[in-house]
């Protein structure tokens, strides 16, 4: 019976978030309104509807739990509780007029986000286990905590002691503070977190302009003693950790290995354009989605079939967020979409690892020699080296090319001929010659080599910095350079 029906506990910061949907109107067209300190030809900022408050990730989390668990046969028992002291942060979005075509009571996203003046907690909040939640808080299949303070509560033996053999999932606002939940749980224990969560300077992440260098600094941060989730003697992670690149790029990196994809013919997005706006709730999509998955399962199962299935399901997820976002009716809503759709045939776990993908990549295992690369690629110099480890980084062995590497070796040009040919080739005669190769496109640049688009994405992001189509921001001078600049 607990089989069918497990039992599974969310823990939550306690935040109220206050969503505020925002249109401009033209004082001239809506001449009834006061204009307290305005011109008449002045466009002012207007409450589009009734203000709308959740109770914070948490509340996401239950909320995108109960959409997936409609169309399923699960039946868990689900209680939630919060913890600490409450946090208030709002959240102003905008219609955007282009996201209105395919569903119109869609198309809100959040352009800007005001936070608590206190920041991220030294802290853990307190988490009290007693009389009045023990009945709630043990005889748990899995826990999933989502913290908001930066500290997670330290409550991981009590709970262990209380859920034998639980799995936890868990989400914060940083990948520090979690040692020792992966200490006692191992491979029970999957972190997910956000890219922005990760230790490292926004110089380094704002200057990696390609998916190699992004998953490179990812990698060596993670790693870092101060995360604590690097086993050093046995060279490998203690926990699964999934990293979100929202909304092209998904990375898992645990004991069983390290998988890394990106949406095809897309490059990084290190943060959402200020004038499209965010969908905020993509990161609790992505912890109920896993959740559901543990249901099933009963715990992890982190092969290679079930990443290659559950990366391509997210992205098609955070694609129809991406392109749609927050629903509207009288005031602002979570995304009232059809996300069954994204599964073949309308069934989960349909992605099968039958046909090559070159966009859903394995990393070698962490070695001295994987090493070496992963620095160069996350190094901020720009030389012959730094190109020759950008092109091996995500490099598979070709398909039916004299067993080649992808990239071949010093001066195999025979098979560079060859291959090339025989795309080409393909290409021409049925139209799918380029369909297993890696390629981006910039303006009329069209490559599969990430050492000769990285210079021209960096110029172009350059150039966007300083000119957009109706202004000049500030003088532009250009010249000839490489990586950071």
């Amino acid at each position: 019976m607990e089989q069918t029906s497990p039992k599974i506990l969310l823990l939550g910061s306690n935040v109220k978030i206050t969503n505020l949907p925002i249109k401009e109107v033209s004082l001239l067209e809506e001449g009834s309104l006061p204009a307290y300190g305005y011109n008449p030809g002045d466009a002012i900022d207007l409450l589009a509807g009734r203000v709308s408050i959740e109770n914070g990730r948490l509340e996401q989390c239950l909320t995108w739990l109960s959409i997936y668990l409609t169309s399923s046969e699960l039946t868990p028992r689900i209680n939630s509780m919060a913890y600490g002291s409450e946090k208030q942060v709002y959240q102003i979005f905008r219609k955007r007029k282009s996201a209105a075509v395919e569903k119109p009571d869609h198309g809100w996203f959040m352009v800007n986000q005001i936070l608590p003046s206190e920041g991220r907690g030294s802290e853990a909040d307190p988490l009290v286990i007693d009389n009045g939640n023990l009945e709630v808080m043990r005889g748990n299949s899995g826990i999933v905590i989502i913290d908001d303070s930066g500290v997670p509560p330290r409550v991981c033996d009590d709970l262990a002691d209380l859920n034998p053999g639980f799995w936890c999932i868990a989400m914060g606002i940083s990948v520090a503070h979690w040692q020792q939940w992966a200490d006692r749980l191992q491979d029970r224990f999957t972190l997910f977190c956000r890219l922005s969560d990760l230790e490292t300077t926004r110089m380094e992440m704002d200057s990696s302009v390609n998916w190699e260098t992004i998953v490179a600094m990812s990698l060596r941060a993670l790693r870092t003693p101060e995360v604590g989730l690097w086993d050093r003697e046995r060279n490998r992670f203690r926990c699964h950790i999934v990293v979100e690149m929202f909304p092209h790029g998904i990375l898992y990196v645990g004991p069983e290995g390290t998988f890394f994809r990106y949406r095809k013919n897309h490059l990084p997005e290190k943060s959402t354009p200020r004038q499209r706006g965010s969908v905020p709730c993509y990161d609790t999509m992505v912890t109920s989605m896993l959740t559901m998955d543990a249901m099933r399962f009963g715990g992890f199962e982190f092969c290679r079939n079930y990443i290659f299935d559950f990366s391509k399901q997210v992205l098609l997820n955070w694609h129809i967020l991406y392109e749609h976002g927050y629903y509207f009716n009288d005031g602002l809503e979570f995304p009232n979409l059809d996300l069954s759709a994204t599964f073949p045939d309308g069934s989960p776990c349909s992605f099968i690892n039958t046909t090559p993908d070159p966009s859903f990549i394995e990393l070698p295992a962490f070695s001295a020699d994987f090493d070496s690369t992963l620095d160069l690629v996350a190094s901020q110099v720009w030389n012959e080296n730094k190109k020759k480890a950008l092109r091996s980084f995500f490099r598979r062995p070709a398909r039916g090319v004299s067993a080649a590497p992808y990239e071949a070796p010093p001066f195999d040009y025979l098979d560079v001929i060859v291959s090339v040919l025989h795309h080409l080739k393909e290409e021409v005669n049925r139209g799918r010659g380029f369909a297993e190769l890696p390629i981006f496109q910039l303006g009329h640049l069209r490559t599969t080599d990430p050492a000769e688009i990285d210079p021209v994405i960096t110029l172009h992001n350059v150039m966007e910095s300083y000119v957009s189509k109706t202004h000049v921001l500030r003088p532009l001078c250009i010249g000839v350079f490489g990586p950071p600049g």
